[in-house]
């Protein structure tokens, strides 16, 4: 099992040998309080229409692409490996620990 469940409605996803990662379609459940996802393998990241209130990606070292649209998420804790990021329709999105290349532009409204 993937998951850590808790009753207090957060979890921790650990993800150990996928590079790619849709936790729209592998999420149990759509609504978190603080998801942590930690990854030394993991590149891509897709989450779409979930409710996370905190999503913390800081320890997926190898992360490169964040995809994340249409989520109620009032903080977005990313790293510094980040090289693409796709964030339309959020709420409010912290850059402040990216770095992004200019050959993938962020993307924040569609």
């Amino acid at each position: 099992m993937l998951f850590k469940q808790k009753s207090d409605s957060s979890a921790q996803k650990y993800v150990t040998y996928c590079t790619e990662l849709n936790l729209s379609t592998e999420c149990p459940k759509k609504i978190y309080t603080n998801l942590i996802i930690k990854s030394n393998t993991l590149r891509k990241l897709t989450i779409i229409n979930m409710d996370i209130n905190k999503l913390d990606v800081s320890q997926c070292t190898k992360l490169q692409t964040l995809i994340c649209t249409d989520n109620n998420m009032n903080q977005l804790i990313t790293n510094n490996e980040l090289r693409a990021l796709d964030c339309a329709n959020n709420k409010i999105i912290d850059l402040n620990l990216c770095l992004i290349d200019p050959v993938n532009p962020i993307n924040m409204f569609k």
